[in-house]
Order: C-alpha cells, then sequence, then structure tokens
C-alpha cells in the first residue's frame, strides 16, 4: 500500500514538473529559505544604519528585501496564470509541497551548480584573482541571504514569467509544443542573465568580470532548469558568496 502511495506521488510529481516548463516552481523549503533570508537581510539594514565602515549596507539590504517580495510576488502570479489560462483553472498547487525524495537532487545539483560556477569563474578571473577581507557577521549575512533574493528575483520571478508568457503565446501562434518550449527557454535564460549581469556593473573593475557574471547567471539557470528545484540555485549562489565573503574571489554576486 505505502508502495503504491509513492508511485501516485511520483507520477504527480512528472505531471507537475511537466507543467513547470511554464512556470516558476515555487515549494515550501524555498518559502522557509526566502522568509529566512528576509527577516537575515532585515536584520543587516537595521544593524548596520548608521554604521560609519559600511554606510550604504542599510539600503543596500532593504533593496534586497524587496528583490525577495517582487520574486515571490512574480512567480506566485506566473502560477496563477498558469492556472486559468493554460489549466482552466482547475485545482493548481500555488505553492508545491517538498517530495521526500527531493533532498538528495537538491544536494548534488547545488554541488554541482556551484562547482561549475567557480570554474567558470576561475578560467574567466585567473589573471584577476583579489583577495579581501570582510571581518563583520553582518556583511558576511548580507552576501549570504543576498544571494537568496537574487535567485527568487532573476531566475524564479523574472525568468518563470517570461518563460510561461512566450511559451503561452507561440502555442497559442500553432508553434510546436516543443519548439516553443525551447525558444521560450532560450529566451527567458537571455532576459534573466542580461539583467542579473546588468544589476552588478557597479562592481565591474574590468570586463572580465561582467562575463564572469553573466557564465555565473548561465550556470546557475541551468542548474534550476535541469533539478526544477528552486533550492539549488539558491544554495549554490549562497555558498558561492559565503566564499566571496570568506575573502577568496573578489566578485559580490
Amino acid at each position: 500500500m505505502r508502495l503504491s502511495n509513492r508511485k501516485k506521488l511520483h507520477s504527480g510529481r512528472k505531471k507537475d514538473s511537466k507543467a513547470s516548463i511554464y512556470s516558476s516552481e515555487i515549494t515550501i523549503s524555498s518559502i522557509v529559505v526566502a522568509t529566512i533570508a528576509g527577516i537575515g537581510l532585515s536584520s543587516v539594514s537595521a544593524n548596520t544604519r548608521g554604521d560609519q565602515k559600511y554606510p550604504n549596507m542599510s539600503g543596500e539590504a532593504l533593496n534586497f528585501v524587496y528583490l525577495l517580495i517582487g520574486g515571490l510576488l512574480l512567480a506566485i502570479l506566473t502560477r496563477v496564470l498558469y492556472s486559468f489560462l493554460v489549466n482552466r483553472g482547475k485545482r493548481f498547487d500555488i505553492v508545491r509541497a517538498d517530495n521526500e525524495n527531493d533532498v538528495k537532487p537538491i544536494v548534488i545539483g547545488s554541488v554541482v551548480t556551484f562547482s561549475g560556477v567557480i570554474l567558470a569563474q576561475i578560467a574567466v578571473l585567473l589573471t584577476e584573482v583579489g583577495l579581501f577581507q570582510v571581518t563583520t557577521s553582518d556583511v558576511y549575512s548580507y552576501f549570504v541571504f543576498a544571494a537568496v533574493a537574487e535567485e527568487m528575483f532573476y531566475r524564479i520571478g523574472i525568468m518563470g514569467m517570461v518563460q510561461f508568457l512566450i511559451s503561452f503565446l507561440l502555442v497559442r501562434m500553432k508553434v510546436e509544443r516543443l519548439t516553443a518550449d525551447i525558444i521560450s527557454l532560450v529566451f527567458a535564460i537571455i532576459v534573466s542573465t542580461t539583467f542579473f549581469t546588468l544589476a552588478h556593473t557597479a562592481y565591474y573593475v574590468s570586463s572580465a568580470f561582467m562575463v564572469a557574471t553573466a557564465i555565473t547567471s548561465i550556470v546557475l539557470t541551468f542548474g534550476y532548469v535541469v533539478t526544477k528545484h528552486p533550492l539549488v540555485p539558491m544554495l549554490a549562489h549562497m555558498l558561492l558568496n559565503a566564499i566571496c565573503a570568506g575573502q577568496f574571489v573578489q566578485i559580490m554576486l
């Protein structure tokens, strides 16, 4: 009996992952992580207000809270649009429950994605590595929590919305489903990567840093697309930022 229930759950997951081509994936675990990040960024904003060493951090941390909320709202809106435009108003979970079999692919996906990001950055910045020191816990928290906010906005929010809208329009124009999926995915990756890269222009000291940022965005995106779980790019990005805050490569993503 228990085995048959697992089979039903697995088959249901397959259907949902097929549907996720047209919409952002939001899971209970990603909501929990986003909530923790939001509280952490709010704390950073409050604690660094008036700090002479990091005078701008309070406002920047607050901006990341806005990114977090905006990305979540975009993702929810995408799911709602999918429900009404594609699923014709039938029951459709806005937030997907985590499967008990999710843990292994999340861990493996996060590590592989993180490894890809590190390799890409080393390849691009081989001659431009710089070390810097971060001494306060507020700055360290800022780096880590900012990663969650950026993934929620650029990957899950913007990319999910663009992917859904382009795919929906192409299907309505009688374009073959597979072709529509591929075109919408490529277009969504380009749009989200462009926004992500432009958002980090303040940190570029050379063109190599811009290339590294764009490649990082693409690798994180593929980690999300392949695993279809929002925690994968979030965790990989958090690891990257934790290393940056821990005085390794001087890229603040």
